[in-house]
């Protein structure tokens, strides 16, 4: 998603974010499998989990014909994308400092911009210039297809989306800016090592932790406040 506000650069700094999980308090594409497809869904976790299927493989196969329309999807991950703690004055804090804000995701364009739209203040929204995400595709009717991957890749492990290598490509749009990443999962490891700063929670504070990666906890967005851009 881009937005319309145009943002001078004042600072140093960008912020990449990671969405589900990490902006909201549950992952919201896990959620809707759980609730429609949860056989298929146990399935290939598990597969997943025992790394038989990479992300790419195991999304694709997941969202294959989902049994949801484009706007049963949509009102459903709106119900279920409730905002981790402080995310609004976070972001709005960004826009008045004029540090821009991206979001990194694995997930499907579809229900993110449904949580944005129902649960970011207007100022939250003008703070984010760009989403990139996997795509979702629709039948004429509405009827969900499949998903497309936002990074072209024949590669078996490689991800929807390298968000360390995304993150560095838009500091140098930025004129050599910062990076402030944040993230919870798994596809955040591709964070580390391309970036300069990394707020961590969940499993992949506790990777970092184990590795010895250098990062900042947090849990509530209320901890980010004080960051002195």
């Amino acid at each position: 998603m881009a937005t319309t506000t145009a943002m001078k650069k004042k600072n140093n700094w960008i912020v990449v974010t990671d969405f589900d999980g990490t902006l909201t308090q549950k992952d919201v594409g896990n959620e809707l499998c759980r609730i429609y497809a949860e056989e298929k869904y146990s399935q290939l976790q598990k597969l997943y989990k025992e790394k038989k299927l990479s992300l790419r493989a195991y999304q694709k196969q997941m969202w294959e014909n989902f049994p949801l329309t484009k706007s049963q999807f949509m009102e459903e991950s709106a119900r279920l994308g409730s905002l981790r703690k402080g995310v609004n004055e976070f972001l709005e804090r960004c826009l008045r400092l004029e540090v821009p804000v991206y979001i990194a995701s694995c997930g499907i364009d579809t229900y993110i911009q449904s949580v944005i739209q129902g649960h970011l203040s207007e100022s939250s929204r003008a703070a984010i210039l760009e989403t990139k995400s996997n795509k979702a595709l629709y039948t004429e009717d509405g009827q969900f297809l499949e998903i497309e991957c936002p990074e072209k890749s024949d590669h078996p492990n490689a991800l929807p989306l390298h968000k360390g290598k995304w993150a560095q490509k838009l500091a140098e749009k930025h004129d050599g800016a910062k990076t402030m990443c944040l993230g919870n999962g798994n596809s955040d490891k591709s964070f580390i090592g391309h970036c300069d700063l990394l707020f961590a929670t969940e499993k992949f504070a506790t990777h970092c932790e184990n590795e010895k990666i250098e990062h900042i906890y947090f849990d509530d967005f209320r901890k980010l406040y004080q960051f002195n851009f």
